[in-house]
């Protein structure tokens, strides 16, 4: 095991970079979401008046 990580670090870097970036895309997706639904809300209210 040790031989193989040793021989392949360049790949789990990558692996890691990857995982990194992916929750960074599923964090701003779901802000983006929550954004989008108070926006709504306040449409709404701004109707209503």
């Amino acid at each position: 095991m040790k031989e193989f990580l040793s021989e392949n670090s360049i790949y789990i870097v990558f692996i890691i970079l990857l995982v990194i970036w992916g929750g960074i895309f599923l964090f701003l997706n779901s802000i983006e979401s929550r954004l989008k639904k108070i926006e709504k809300e306040i449409e709404r209210d701004e109707d209503e008046e």
